[in-house]
């Protein structure tokens, strides 16, 4: 494909391309605020309830230890069974934790943060580009002809 120089200035983005995607990051970023706040609810959620299923157990031990309980057998079964339910609570924060949360910190730790850093990385290229190409509209013809059979 041959260059011709009279093209360069048509070698732009679309103006309306870049507001879209000006929209889009925008949008990007409000939604980011909004994982960020479900990511502090989550941890709460989780803490709130790894201290509940802490003191559950504490309550299972202590009770375990009381003579009326070691002697009625009924009371035993009781607290295994708070012991199974204090058991699948842990196990429920615990998936929440490594299906949930662990992902929803990896997009606002880090996949945000390389997001914002490409855009600003583009926008120091595009206004590089646009600084190239009004260097090289603003020369002369004859300079313009002699750099295009150079790089030729």
């Amino acid at each position: 494909m041959d260059f011709d120089p009279k093209q360069i200035p048509f070698l732009h983005e679309n103006p309306m391309y870049i507001m879209e995607q000006n929209q889009r990051f925008q949008h990007i970023c409000d939604i980011i605020v909004q994982v960020s706040n479900i990511e502090k609810h989550i941890s709460s959620y989780i803490y709130t309830g790894d201290h509940m299923c802490s003191i559950l157990k504490d309550v299972i031990n202590t009770s375990s230890e009381i003579e009326f309980v070691c002697t009625n057998q009924d009371f035993g079964l009781i607290l295994e069974a708070f012991d199974v339910f204090q058991d699948s609570l842990r196990n429920h924060f615990k998936e929440i934790q490594d299906c949930t949360l662990i992902e929803i910190r990896n997009i606002v730790k880090k996949d945000f943060p390389e997001l914002v850093e490409s855009k600003k990385t583009y926008s120091k290229n595009l206004e590089r580009y646009y600084q190239v190409q009004d260097h090289y509209l603003s020369l002369p013809k004859k300079s313009k002809t002699k750099i295009f059979k150079e790089r030729q």
